[in-house]
């Protein structure tokens, strides 16, 4: 008897402590709209996004074409968001963008799109598609909302995506004039500095443009010699009057003096 006593308190206190842990759960197994509506924003404020999540997407269908909607709409896709799931989070709040752009929460979903595909940004040795979206979301966004708080965030946010981009163009054209395809190496050095001109290898890559274009002109046939170390001469130039304490100064100095003196012979040969 006394067993079956102790039994009873112990079930009693497990329940107990179970509904205590999980107040929302007895709102959520209510048939009630009103009811199933508190409780998911009550899973969402006790930060359980998984549960919030599943009841969201049930009040979408319960609630389309009502007003109500609209908030729903939001809080499914940061329900999805807080739980890792940002292709389906970015869909929601592109969609709640799409039906209501003009809304309280428009704002918000404009910079929580663009944040989605930051989050899935890989690092600059993987491919870079996502990269590409989130910095064309966030510019999108401060187009929309120059005056947002989060306009500093997102301008931050955009240098660190272009960094990685950068970086991963930077080591491309690094690899390329490893392996002796210096027009490729010329073209990629090109385009970094071009593309992101406040990275940080801009000094090194254009201290590395005139090295592959010398390179390539050096390899060239005696018909185009000429004309590609002209060329290269050129960004030594450019790179001597951009970065004149540059710590690659002296080795460029030095390819220099090589370029001039290719040069003098072939004016002489011709």
């Amino acid at each position: 008897m006394r067993k079956l006593v102790r039994l009873g308190l112990v079930s009693g206190v497990t329940f107990f402590l179970f509904v205590k842990c999980d107040p929302c759960k007895k709102l959520a197994k209510s048939k009630s709209i009103a009811e199933k509506d508190s409780a998911a924003y009550c899973y969402f404020n006790n930060k359980n996004f998984e549960s919030a999540a599943l009841i969201f997407e049930e009040l979408i269908g319960l609630y389309r074409g009502t007003a109500r909607v609209e908030k729903v709409t939001y809080f499914y896709a940061l329900a999805k968001y807080n739980t890792g799931d940002y292709i389906t989070a970015a869909f929601y709040f592109n969609e709640y963008i799409q039906q209501f752009p003009v809304s309280t929460y428009s704002e918000e979903a404009s910079y929580m799109i663009a944040q989605c595909y930051y989050m899935q940004s890989n690092t600059y040795e993987l491919d870079q598609a996502e990269t590409l979206k989130a910095i064309e979301y966030f510019k999108l966004f401060l187009q929309l909302y120059p005056k947002s708080e989060r306009a500093n965030q997102a301008n931050n946010q955009i240098k660190e995506l272009q960094r990685k981009l950068a970086q991963k163009l930077y080591n491309q054209a690094n690899v390329y004039l490893k392996i002796y395809e210096y027009q490729a190496a010329t073209i990629a050095f090109k385009n970094l500095i071009k593309d992101y001109p406040d990275s940080p290898f801009r000094e090194e890559a254009t201290f590395k443009l005139f090295k592959a274009a010398l390179l390539y002109a050096l390899n060239s046939i005696e018909e185009k010699k000429e004309q590609r170390l002209v060329e290269a001469i050129s960004y030594f130039l450019k790179f001597e009057s951009t970065f004149p304490q540059s710590k690659f100064l002296n080795e460029a100095r030095v390819l220099y003096s090589q370029a001039q003196q290719q040069l003098k012979k072939l004016k002489k040969t011709n």
